[in-house]
């Protein structure tokens, strides 16, 4: 199979800055080195979530949509350097980002700006296995694990267990708490 390049009509001008050969010729030489080596390294976090795959394939599907509108080739472009970029490894994807965020104008960086950080946000509780999430949450007191509760569903019925209120029961029964300020009864005290 050929190695795919990018006709130089997809950059700038020829006045444009000096270093236009210089992207050009990087960009073929990684394209080339994507073609010779289709298969991307490690999967990260991001795509190997459930939830995130899902989250991605809706967005991807909105993208497609919007894809669908522009001109047929357009439509070609835009998909092939979508199916390149996918084909990539992680040090040539990190190249083609680096050469597409050099080319980027003010509100393209910022829209960029926008984007990452909603998709860079990781989970802990959620991506944790369940024992080491409980473990996490019984460092808790009783008020910061109550706010927990209210992050998200996950963390709401990791920090629902019972087990977490019973431990935090345990050590409370008899005295006062220092750290927090409650404490449970002396319950052979109040019996009548």
């Amino acid at each position: 199979m050929a190695s795919p390049t990018l006709p130089n009509t997809h950059y700038p001008s020829p006045s444009s800055p000096p270093y236009h050969a210089e992207i050009v010729s990087t960009v073929n030489a990684v394209l080339a080195e994507a073609a010779s080596n289709p298969t991307p390294s490690l999967r990260c976090y991001r795509h190997t979530s459930a939830q995130h795959r899902a989250e991605g394939a809706a967005t991807f599907e909105e993208l497609t949509k919007q894809v669908a509108k522009l001109p047929q080739a357009t439509q070609t472009d835009v998909e092939t350097m979508w199916s390149i970029f996918a084909r990539s490894t992680a040090s040539t994807r990190l190249l083609i980002l680096g050469g597409l965020l050099n080319q980027c104008c003010v509100p393209q960086l910022s829209f960029v700006h926008q984007a990452v950080p909603p998709l860079i946000r990781v989970d802990f509780i959620a991506m944790s296995p369940p024992n080491v999430a409980f473990k996490i949450l019984s460092y808790l007191d009783a008020k910061t694990l109550c706010r927990a509760a209210q992050v998200s569903k996950t963390w709401q019925l990791m920090a629902n267990d019972d087990r977490l209120w019973h431990r935090m029961c345990e050590q409370h029964i008899d005295r006062k708490c220092t750290k927090c300020g409650w404490g449970l009864p002396l319950l052979h005290k109040r019996q009548r």
